[in-house]
């Protein structure tokens, strides 16, 4: 896919090396970080951005090859792994970042239920494995799951800029991209066409990303095609 990717984008073949990575495993996560130790030639990183994610809405979770509920360890569990393996290589690099992928569901402002609650990290205190699916420790629900997991990434990122930043020199950020509704994110999900097929917390975050967009005056001839995410500003 990234050599698709890269190709589509008229990247030189010569400026990336791809390396395949299963997110779902941890064992997959350390090979990975071996195979880069390998592949960067002694060169020290200076980026790391953790981007992929799961989004699964089902009524009932998925779970990974360690027993953890997919979404927490996708998005969570495994670039918190990854990170750790990497830092110590990356301190060498002259100005190393590494950025997490957020999101505005873990901001208090944005009305969009379910809410990320991590409650009392009951769910992470008792294991965070089969049959626990959730952080705070309560029934499982997909959405609610995968704003949790991007508040987790938040706190980790504050953590982390907190505690290593001075010793290590790395900055340590979280950002939102925005709502990307026809991502990969959601492939296997309805399709997303028209409004009626998007679902409810995507087409409530593409309204909150506009009207705050408005808000602040970024470009006066903002519309949204349908709500699938493709949001135009012309400024």
């Amino acid at each position: 896919k990234m050599r698709d990717a890269a190709l589509d984008r008229d990247f030189p073949a010569d400026d990336f090396t791809p390396l395949q990575v299963e997110l779902g495993s941890f064992a997959s996560v350390r090979a990975f970080c071996k195979d880069l130790e390998r592949s960067k030639l002694n060169r020290p990183i200076d980026r790391l951005i953790c981007n992929a994610a799961v989004y699964q809405p089902g009524e009932a979770p998925a779970w990974s090859a360690d027993g953890h509920e997919m979404t927490l360890q996708v998005n969570y569990l495994s670039h918190f792994l990854m990170a750790s393996l990497l830092l110590p290589g990356m301190a060498k690099s002259a100005d190393p970042r590494v950025i997490l992928a957020g999101g505005a569901s873990a901001e208090e402002s944005v009305e969009v239920y379910p809410r990320a609650d991590l409650g009392a990290l009951q769910g992470l205190k008792l294991g965070a494995k089969n049959p626990i699916s959730m952080v705070d420790g309560y029934n499982f629900d997909g959405a609610k799951a995968y704003k949790d997991s991007k508040l987790c990434l938040a706190m980790l990122s504050h953590t982390l800029h907190q505690n290593y930043h001075k010793q290590t020199g790395i900055a340590f950020s979280t950002v939102y991209p925005g709502a990307i509704a026809d991502s990969a994110m959601l492939a296997g999900k309805p399709p997303l066409d028209t409004s009626a097929k998007l679902p409810s917390f995507v087409k409530a975050m593409v309204e909150f990303e506009l009207n705050a967009m408005r808000r602040i005056g970024f470009g006066q001839d903002m519309h949204a095609n349908g709500l699938t995410g493709e949001a135009e500003a012309v400024s």
